[in-house]
């Protein structure tokens, strides 16, 4: 996959902290900075996390808080690279 624009990009402002930045200023950021191959491909991988983690969390309701947290780091990672802990 193309790598999306993220803080590990060169379109991306080198003085930008998405930490302390809005939801909304990330995505218009991140949004702002993507070519429509990078935005295909970036929409097919959002696409496939969401599709097999629900198909997983509707095996076993039991697990779905663990599948959406899954969920939730795997789309940090895909836009902006893996989290700082």
């Amino acid at each position: 996959m193309t790598t999306p624009p993220g803080p590990h990009s060169p379109a991306w402002p080198k003085d930008f902290s998405y930490k302390n930045a809005t939801a909304e200023k990330r995505a218009a950021l991140f949004v702002d900075a993507m070519t429509p191959e990078v935005a295909r491909t970036t929409l097919q991988e959002l696409v496939r996390i969401l599709v097999a983690n629900e198909a997983k969390a509707a095996k076993d309701h039991t697990e779905r808080q663990a599948v959406e947290a899954s969920t939730h780091q795997q789309i940090w990672s895909l836009v902006f690279g893996p989290e700082d802990k």
